[in-house]
């Protein structure tokens, strides 16, 4: 087993470019594990976990809401018909 490499949260968190809440959030969700080192407060974490971690989880982004919490969008699965027989974007039925 490899010696463990372990840095602040803080510097994984600027090595791979992400915020040092995105590394706690890992912690807390049981994606990395965070080490106290005996007298101190600080968690560390081992940077070569971190990095197995990361190239093993592809990233995903969540769509963004373009719109606020109460906008309502509708899908219109059929074109609205106008009263001369013509589709409303000019085409003719």
């Amino acid at each position: 087993m490899s010696k463990r490499n372990l840095v602040t949260q803080k510097q994984a968190a600027a090595e791979l470019g992400v915020t040092e809440r995105t590394v706690r959030n890992w912690i807390s969700r049981g994606h990395i594990t965070g080490y106290r080192l005996p007298g101190g407060r600080a968690i560390r974490v081992d940077m070569n976990e971190v990095r197995a971690v990361v190239r093993a989880v592809p990233a995903v982004r969540r769509a963004v809401q373009p719109y606020g919490p109460k906008a309502r969008i509708v899908a219109v699965v059929e074109p609205e018909v106008v009263e001369d027989g013509a589709l409303s974007d000019g085409e003719a039925l």
